[in-house]
């Protein structure tokens, strides 16, 4: 499985919400991976650190590494690029099909290095992400909710996009139901409608400015009359 997105839209976030679903079942499952992957945000998205095993991305032999990872858990998580070779990452991929571990790819959007030799069975793409509490330009982030593109390599095309909430404004991870998006859409709705509305009014305004203006500048008061008037 290959997670993917534009850096800050939670594809690290979705990772540890995979892991907190594994952790919390009772599966083991690990970390390969640089330090900054915040394990903070781990736990707070509910992974179990008991279950978990981190290990620092290693540059040479990665493959035994990784390999004994595959060997005694149920989820790998690998940070993309890995130091390993082609025929590595596949002899790797083979062993992990074999023994039904998965092996999720965390994609970099900050390399551009190849980061896998073989498609992946699912690709996760993230398409948008928005945070939510901090629409008037200040506050706290109460919640974030993501449109997320399934991608089958045996199916042909991809399943519709899916809204999930990354977490909740109550905290919790699910998905957003129809309620909400029905909500969302009547909320955006009204919104577009309150512009147009505005943009209306601020043209007929300017062109009212602009009238005044014409008629001045077509009929200017008399000097005389304006002296009169002020007096």
């Amino acid at each position: 499985m290959l997670l993917a997105g534009a850096e800050g839209f939670g594809a690290t976030s979705l990772a540890f919400a995979l892991l907190a679903k594994a952790t919390t079942d009772g599966m083991w499952c690990s970390i390969v991976g640089p330090p900054d992957l915040g394990l903070v945000a781990a736990v707070e998205l509910g992974v179990d650190l008991e279950r978990l095993v981190i290990v620092a991305a290693p540059r040479v032999r990665a493959a035994t590494a990784i390999g004994a990872l595959v060997e005694g858990c149920d989820v790998v998580l690998l940070r993309l690029p890995v130091a390993m070779t082609r025929t590595e990452m596949l002899r790797l991929g083979a062993r992990a099909r074999q023994r039904r571990v998965l092996v999720v790819l965390l994609a970099d959007p900050r390399s551009r290095a190849v980061a896998w030799p073989e498609a992946p069975d699912i690709t996760v793409q993230i398409r948008s992400s928005v945070f939510y509490g901090i629409e008037s330009g200040s506050g706290r982030i109460t919640g974030r909710r993501v449109e997320l593109e399934t991608i089958h390599r045996r199916a042909a095309g991809s399943r519709a996009p899916v809204a999930l909430w990354l977490p909740a404004l109550t905290g919790e991870l699910r998905l957003v139901d129809q309620e909400e998006m029905d909500q969302e859409e009547m909320d955006q709705e009204e919104m577009d409608q309150e512009e147009m509305d505005q943009e209306e009014i601020d043209q007929r305004e300017s062109a009212g400015q602009a009238a005044g203006q014409v008629a001045m500048a077509r009929h200017p008061e008399p000097v005389q009359s304006r002296r009169a008037a002020s007096q």
